[in-house]
């Protein structure tokens, strides 16, 4: 103890205030190289009243205090960082690897709830180099990340996932405005090629509320988003094309061999009734080339359709269907 008294001019100050210091003295075997290391302790032990439970607790403490050389602006601003230490238990790799950690930390206001309800948060932060960009930009990161179970798989995995986040100026909104938006990113393997390719996915994804539904259910979403180039258009417009979408299975077929689909689609309002209703629509709209014509000239084409129960044979055997006026009386027969 003589050492440590002589060495350290405010030790009186420090022994006299702290009430427990004897037990903190007494139990942390290497608080000397503590104290004497770092200069201003004094701030540290007496402002953060339960310092104790924290240096008793924390085995390696001394290596965080000692390496991080602003640790005392996060002890002493982050007033319940004594939960997040002594809950964190690999909290030295995660402050010490981590350089500029102490902004995303005291920038933060509740980073507390972020890495402790977060089990694996050191793998996040430690290999994602340009955390701090997403943790200090993105105001609401607790959410996404304590909401989001699995958000290291996410992060980790997706190696590019640093590119929609922090390149996508309006990506907060779309990840705090669609709630479900986990079930997106993790259940669709190529969300990349979707958010970086198609340029106005916000509009697309935060317009169509329903838009999981539709992302997760049907597979090759992606070869229908990318290869469609007005796809915005036609699912932002048509406001039930989630059951246009997933109930009709080869969907993709039919929207990227037929050209003008938008105009079918947009134009003709009860299409939907149309395309669930008859099972072998695909045949129909891309073996007969001008259907486009036909289905928007022609208004009650729905009460064709599904009345008339072989109705392909009717259009691709009568090969100018379109300028033959077709009356009701056509269905009876």
């Amino acid at each position: 103890m003589g050492p440590l008294l002589t060495t350290y001019t405010n030790v009186t100050t420090l022994l006299t205030t702290y009430t427990n210091v004897t037990t903190l003295l007494t139990t942390y075997t290497n608080v000397t190289t503590l104290l004497t290391t770092y200069t201003n302790v004094t701030t540290l032990l007496t402002t953060y009243t339960n310092v104790t439970t924290l240096l008793t607790t924390y085995t390696n403490v001394t290596t965080i205090l000692t390496t991080y050389t602003n640790v005392t602006t996060i002890l002493t601003t982050y007033t319940n960082v004594t939960t997040l230490l002594t809950t964190y238990t690999n909290m030295t790799t995660l402050l010490t690897t981590y350089t500029i950690m102490t902004t995303p930390l005291t920038t933060y206001t509740n980073v507390t709830t972020l890495l402790t309800t977060y089990t694996n948060v050191t793998t996040i932060l430690t290999t994602y180099t340009n955390v701090t960009t997403i943790l200090t930009t993105y105001t609401n990161v607790t959410t996404l990340l304590t909401t989001y179970t699995n958000m290291t798989t996410l992060l980790t995995t997706y190696t590019i996932m640093t590119t929609p986040l922090t390149t996508y100026t309006n990506v907060t909104t779309l990840i705090t405005t669609y709630t479900n938006v986990t079930t997106l990113l993790t259940t669709y393997t190529n969300v990349t090629t979707l958010l970086t390719t198609y340029t106005n996915v916000t509009t697309l994804l935060t317009t169509y509320t329903n838009v999981t539904t539709l992302l997760t259910t049907y597979t090759n979403v992606t070869t229908l988003l990318t290869t469609y180039t007005n796809v915005t258009t036609l699912l932002t417009t048509y406001t039930n094309v989630t059951t246009l979408l997933t109930t009709y299975t080869n969907v993709t077929t039919l929207l990227t061999t037929y050209t003008n689909v938008t105009t079918l689609l947009t134009t003709y309002t009860n299409v939907t009734a149309l395309l669930t209703t008859y099972t072998n629509v695909t045949t129909l709209l891309t073996t007969y080339t001008n259907v486009t014509t036909l289905l928007t000239t022609y208004t009650n084409m729905t009460t064709l359709l599904t009345t008339y129960t072989n109705v392909t044979t009717l259009l691709t055997t009568y090969t100018n269907m379109t300028t033959h006026n077709i009356h009701s009386s056509v269905l009876k027969k």
